[in-house]
């Protein structure tokens, strides 16, 4: 003899809001950070420093200093080339980062 048994599962989903997750951001600036600009050609392209979104070309961050990762990204455009930068202490610094059209 053989048995079937059905099994009927019921998911409820409950909305979390989005303020539960934190939130990436950069490090607090610490003494000797330096104010980065960052602007993008064409111009509006959205930035991410260290993966981190600091929001749309021109735009100036201070950065501690060392080694930071930038990027770049725009509908209709190929992402720029990652570009690595080291931000000396206190040297206000400005960053070119290029598209190039996808279509």
């Amino acid at each position: 003899m053989v048995r079937f048994v059905c099994l009927t599962v019921v998911v409820v989903l409950a909305a979390v809001g989005c303020s539960d997750a934190p939130t990436p951001a950069l490090p607090a600036p610490r003494p000797g950070a330096a104010p980065i600009t960052i602007v993008s050609t064409p111009p509006g392209a959205m930035v991410t420093v260290n993966g981190v979104g600091v929001g749309q070309a021109p735009v100036t961050v201070a950065l501690n200093p060392g080694p930071q990762r930038l990027r770049a990204s725009m509908s209709g455009y190929y992402s720029a080339p990652e570009t690595l930068i080291v931000v000396e202490r206190d040297r206000a610094a400005t960053h070119e980062l290029f598209l190039v059209a996808s279509h």
